[in-house]
């Protein structure tokens, strides 16, 4: 069952007893808002896995836009804890998210990449090995 204490984002280990300075928050009660938290990050109702009131996302999968300012004075791990996100705020940080620079290749680069590795294959056999004059090879 999850904890109110523990993120639900796969692959995040966030616990607010090993990370007081984050802030934890619930799903909205909206059915658009819940199903576009549910889409970032990437997971469904079912069996496995569905929506508590204690189901909760840590301050971490949020921008800093996402939330409202903090007034007044108070420590930086309390101030971390009471911070309110704003109306219609979506999670958009993630670990699974990779940078376009060290995504896969595409389907056509692998294919591609493939045909020139089987052509050099190709070239390297038929080549003549050592010791053979390219007139024996011939």
């Amino acid at each position: 069952m999850p904890s109110s204490d523990h993120c639900c984002v796969p692959g995040c280990t966030s616990h607010c007893s090993k990370r007081p300075e984050l802030s934890f928050h619930v799903f909205p009660s909206g059915v658009e808002p819940r199903q576009q938290w549910l889409h970032a990050i990437r997971r469904d109702e079912g069996p496995f896995f569905s929506v508590t009131a204690n189901t909760v996302v840590c301050s971490t999968h949020f921008g800093e836009d996402d939330f409202f300012q903090q007034l007044g004075e108070a420590t930086e791990p309390q101030a971390k804890r009471c911070r309110r996100l704003k109306k219609g705020s979506v999670l958009s940080v993630f670990a699974f998210r990779t940078p376009p620079s060290t995504a896969r290749p595409s389907k056509e680069e692998r294919l591609a990449a493939g045909v020139v590795r089987a052509a050099k294959l190709k070239t390297l056999k038929d080549a003549p090995k050592r010791g053979e004059s390219e007139a024996e090879f011939g």
